[in-house]
């Protein structure tokens, strides 16, 4: 029988979570990178996502009706997926995490432009200069139909089904320090994970990449988890960094549409 969290997502048994996550996480990125027919690929991924939003639906009915029941139908403080209630009596926004994203950001922003301009001048921020329109569309392409489902899913769906198989039942920063055991394992996993998710451009230095963003964004979420805007904050930092890839001039290694330069 299954049962549910204190917020209202459900709790299968350890096994079945660990098959689960193998079938998403590991199996069906493989399978993408593999020479199949590209019916075969679509549909595995139409029954993934179909799949991951029958459970985040029943999760959330479960804690609709868990809030309901517990404090009536007028204000039912039901916790969904991809939010979670403002802390009482603290601050409602992780500005210290905030802060880190930017600082981090900026410094890779420098180093990256630094090298194109040395390494590639030709292809240093040809995109703003050559195809503004194109730069402009594909900001909002890349935000809605990459960076805000890969981290719904990656980070948020990832932390809130499978956080008990690296946290048993206590939630995640008992002990508050992001090196804690149970958190480098956890962001270890996800990031390779993800990095596997990007196996299909056969490129090592995005795999690298990718890698090393996992790392970040798994643990600005685990340092921001507990706040309603946590799903925000992983969000543009992701953006962020992928769109400045393509902005400075590095966007092809990401299958990015650059200009002939």
């Amino acid at each position: 029988m299954t049962a549910f969290s204190q917020d209202g997502l459900a709790k299968p048994r350890a096994s079945f979570l660990y098959l689960e996550l193998i079938i998403i996480f590991v199996l069906l990125p493989v399978s993408l990178s593999l020479s199949l027919p590209i019916y075969v690929k679509l549909g595995a991924v139409l029954l993934a996502v179909s799949y991951v939003l029958i459970v985040v639906a029943k999760t959330a009915m479960h804690a609709y009706g868990t809030a309901v029941l517990s404090n009536g139908l007028d204000e039912p403080s039901t916790e969904s997926l991809f939010s979670r209630p403002f802390r009482k009596g603290g601050v409602s926004f992780p500005f210290m995490v905030l802060k880190r994203v930017l600082v981090l950001f900026s410094v890779f922003a420098l180093i990256s432009t630094l090298f194109v301009a040395i390494y590639l001048p030709s292809k240093l921020f040809i995109v703003v200069s050559q195809a503004p329109m194109m730069w402009i569309a594909i900001i909002f392409v890349y935000v809605l139909l990459s960076v805000l489902p890969q981290e719904g899913l990656y980070r948020v769906f990832f932390f809130r089904r499978y956080r008990s198989l690296f946290f048993g039942e206590q939630h995640v920063n008992k002990t508050k320090r992001l090196f804690a055991k149970e958190n480098v394992i956890f962001v270890t996993v996800n990031a390779l994970l993800f990095s596997l998710a990007h196996l299909f451009f056969f490129n090592i230095i995005v795999l690298l990449l990718t890698f090393c963003g996992g790392v970040l964004f798994a643990s600005t979420y685990l340092q921001s988890y507990k706040y309603r805007s946590a799903y925000l904050i992983i969000c543009i930092e992701h953006a962020c960094y992928g769109l400045w890839l393509f902005t400075v001039g590095l966007g092809e290694m990401l299958a990015f549409p650059m200009p002939s330069d």
